[in-house]
């Protein structure tokens, strides 16, 4: 109950004492002011609980909106220390959460850095088979980077090796 509300009960019940003491009319009269007075501060009461919770979902739902949205890319394969070789295919798996854009770049890095661009792919193709090319060294630093240019939104494999 709002101070308002309680002000509004507190003289319904002074006047109440001075029934029979004031004319009948001026004592309806006062008595129908503040009980409109008594509901109108309960309304209003109702209304600012009514906005301040509108206000709170508000926030919560821009909150939600906003997790959800966050881009994020997992990569599920090349694992930590997968073999292969030259000529075979490795297997390229990913998910995607939130907004992203339409393609992401696959990028081989080697050693912690940028070695050169595999593909651009559908975002939401979830996979790629990649041929391993005989150009490629021997090592086993090797790591698959899946970005996407739109969001900036980033993803680094395991380590995996290629051997002979």
């Amino acid at each position: 109950m709002s101070e308002a509300e309680k002000k509004a009960k507190l003289m319904i019940q002074k006047l109440d004492q001075l029934r029979g003491k004031i004319p009948p009319e001026l004592f309806k009269s006062l008595r129908k002011e503040l009980q409109k007075l008594e509901k109108e501060a309960r309304e209003a009461d109702a209304n600012l609980a009514v906005r301040n919770l509108q206000k709170e979902i508000e926030r919560l739902r821009q909150s939600l909106s906003s997790v959800s949205q966050t881009p994020k890319i997992t990569i599920l394969s090349p694992q930590a220390g997968i073999k292969v070789k030259h000529g075979e295919k490795l297997e390229i798996k990913w998910e995607t959460a939130g907004f992203l854009g339409e393609k992401l770049k696959i990028i081989l890095f080697k050693h912690g850095h940028y070695y050169r661009e595999i593909v651009t792919v559908q975002t939401d193709a979830g996979s790629y088979a990649w041929t391993i090319s005989q150009n490629l060294s021997p090592d086993g630093d090797y790591q698959i980077t899946l970005w996407d240019p739109a969001t900036n939104a980033v993803s680094f494999s395991e380590f995996f090796s290629i051997i002979e």
